[in-house]
């Protein structure tokens, strides 16, 4: 990427590590986090959930190269949106609560265009990319938009020490959206996969 900017929405295991781990590798990220209480702690320099580093990097980067906001900022262009909310299953139920995750994509769908890139990394029903970039093409008035799964898969307590060791597996909507994700992850970890489709990508989540 050009300048590095990434914004990633939703700062819960899964976010706030992948921004932390940006931010060794001399990203500028934007951390959104619309929930109060995660909101306060982590604007304080505190993490809300243990994990080895993860508060020393905080503490370090906030105010520096990692900025946590409550909405998407106007005035900022960013080069990658990355989701990471999350999608528990309905109670009693066996498919996901995609609210939140709505939510989020209703979030980033005006700062959408044919140069930035959209990284999902939410656990989503199997065709449910292809459906997002289609609606931020057809919302944004877009040729095309570019959208890319890409799978989280560490474990806890190892996130700041897998991210970089396991491969990244990127997918995407077109060729320049895959080319996009490659080039976001590859400063990030040793060894990037790319998936044959959106959907392989979805099911290897």
């Amino acid at each position: 990427m050009e300048n590095n900017r990434i914004c990633i929405v939703g700062l819960g295991y899964v976010g706030l590590t992948l921004a932390m781990h940006a931010i060794r590798n001399r990203y500028e990220v934007h951390g959104i986090e619309i929930l109060e209480d995660t909101y306060d702690i982590i604007s304080s320099g505190s993490t809300h959930f243990h994990e080895p580093g993860l508060d020393e990097l905080l503490k370090l980067s906030l105010g520096k190269n990692f900025f946590i906001h409550k909405d998407i900022p106007k005035n900022i262009d960013f080069d990658v949106f990355v989701i990471t909310v999350g999608t528990p299953l309905v109670r009693g139920q066996k498919y996901p609560d995609m609210d939140v995750l709505e939510n989020a994509i209703d979030s980033v769908t005006p700062f959408v265009s044919e140069d930035n890139l959209v990284i999902l990394r939410s656990t989503i029903p199997v065709g449910t990319s292809r459906l997002i970039a289609k609606k931020f093409a057809e919302t944004q008035k877009l040729s095309k938009a570019n959208v890319s799964f890409c799978p989280e898969r560490t474990a806890e307590g190892q996130a700041l020490v897998e991210l970089q060791s396991l491969p990244q597996i990127i997918s995407g909507n077109c060729v320049e959206a895959t080319d996009m994700a490659r080039r976001f992850f590859e400063p990030l970890t040793d060894e990037v996969i790319e998936a044959n489709s959106l959907e392989e990508a979805e099911l290897i989540k």
